[in-house]
């Protein structure tokens, strides 16, 4: 992917690193760099069309759509960027019951304790038929939130195969987070339109059925992520000798040759030093 993403726009990774650590201190420390800020960087050094609606971090007044192609490109590129520069660090997690399934309420202190820039989760356990997928937190600098970012990858690699999902890390638990995100996009869309009327949503079919689509989605996403950070992982190469171990949460390692496969503790005989099964 990262070969992929080269030949569309060179050097871009090493480019945003290097703005990362120029703008670093401009947005929380547990964003590795804010989609608008890739944005920015897409537009203003590589000629990528934005028209008027895009943002930055000193200037929040407009929204960045993320319908368009530079939002997309933009939410795609800050999972990879966040990945190759956090180190590649792939990950294998235990059983979590399901796409449905996980924690009534957000996994805790999931911003603090959040382990890199990006990993890449194998074998997607939390539905949605994808091959893997991307995690990573956002900063969305016009609406000033912390979000949970995860990008789905297919079997077949290709940029525009990369579909990202957001869930809002605001509230107390998953259905608030997705009344929010409803709401936030709705409000977006009227807002667009000239109309900034509030309206009710009590009796809204539409409002109960997105909700409800993404409290089922978001629930397997935030159960995914707090796995990250309540229980241990171990380096695959230490797991079967060929390593020494290395301690989780993983090392950053920018610009790393090769990614790092990480197993859950539920998937590793520990007394034995092997993977469940062998």
């Amino acid at each position: 992917m990262e070969v992929l993403l080269e030949l569309q726009f060179r050097g871009i990774l090493r480019r945003l690193e290097e703005v990362r650590a120029v703008r670093a201190g401009e947005w929380p420390a547990w964003c590795w760099m804010p989609i608008a800020e890739v944005a920015r960087v897409l537009h203003e050094e590589y000629d990528y069309g934005a028209g008027p609606h895009y943002v930055t971090a000193q200037n929040p007044r407009y929204g960045l759509s993320a319908e368009s192609d530079l939002g997309k490109d933009a939410a795609r590129i800050a999972a990879l960027g966040a990945f190759w520069a956090g180190g590649q660090h792939v990950v294998v997690l235990g059983a979590m019951g399901g796409a449905g399934s996980g924690a009534a309420r957000f996994p805790r202190d999931l911003l603090s304790r959040w382990p890199s820039p990006c990993v890449y989760f194998a074998g997607w356990p939390a539905g949605g038929g994808a091959a893997g997928a991307f995690a990573h937190l956002e900063w969305n600098c016009a609406e000033r939130r912390a979000e949970l970012r995860v990008v789905l990858d297919s079997e077949t690699p290709s940029l525009a195969g990369l579909i990202a999902h957001t869930v809002h890390l605001t509230g107390r638990t998953p259905a608030e987070s997705a009344a929010s995100m409803w709401l936030a996009a709705v409000m977006e869309d009227r807002v667009e339109r000239g109309d900034d009327r509030l309206f009710d949503i009590v009796y809204n079919d539409a409002f109960t059925t997105a909700v409800t689509h993404a409290v089922s989605e978001g629930r397997g996403w935030l159960a995914a992520a707090g796995r990250l950070t309540d229980v241990a992982f171990h380096e695959a190469a230490s797991v079967f000798g060929l390593a020494a171990s290395t301690p989780w949460p993983p090392p950053r390692r920018p610009g790393a040759l090769g990614p790092m496969l990480w197993l859950d503790e539920a998937v590793v005989d520990l007394p034995h030093g092997r993977p469940c099964g062998r």
